[in-house]
């Protein structure tokens, strides 16, 4: 986890849960259409990684975020790989949210089982080639 609160970042910036995820990835974007479905408290936002509000992140915070997959931006705190799916699970509605049972598990592990989904993602699910349009009632949610 990556602490922003000391950052100066824009304060409309700091009041939101944003999932960044990697829009050529069938995988990422199956997952963030599971999260738009099954989040009815509508809290978190979606933007892809390397779009508008990422690069405003990376420069607010004069980090060097180099993610190729997901990263969850939760009210000024940054979480990436696998601690990242843990807390947006967190987020989902009932019986989704039980999975953060995983949460117990070593960090290790859950590191290794990330990283070996993310680094076949492609070969496994493919490459997307065009953005999915969005629904009408999710499109406040889908960020730039």
């Amino acid at each position: 986890m990556i602490d922003f609160k000391r950052h100066q970042l824009n304060k409309a910036f700091v009041a939101m849960i944003i999932v960044f995820y990697d829009s050529d990835c069938n995988l990422c974007d199956g997952f963030t259409q599971f999260i738009l479905k099954n989040n009815s408290s509508k809290n978190l936002k979606i933007a892809p990684l390397f779009g508008f509000h990422y690069k405003k992140l990376v420069e607010d915070s004069h980090l060097n975020l180099t993610q190729d997959s997901i990263i969850l931006y939760n009210y000024g705190e940054v979480f990436t790989t696998s601690q990242a799916v843990i807390k947006i699970i967190g987020e989902l509605d009932k019986p989704y949210r039980w999975l953060r049972i995983f949460r117990f598990l070593p960090v290790g592990i859950l590191e290794i089982l990330y990283r070996y989904v993310a680094t076949n993602r492609y070969k496994w699910f493919g490459r997307r080639e065009f953005c999915q349009l969005s629904s009408p009632e999710n499109r406040s949610r889908i960020l730039d």
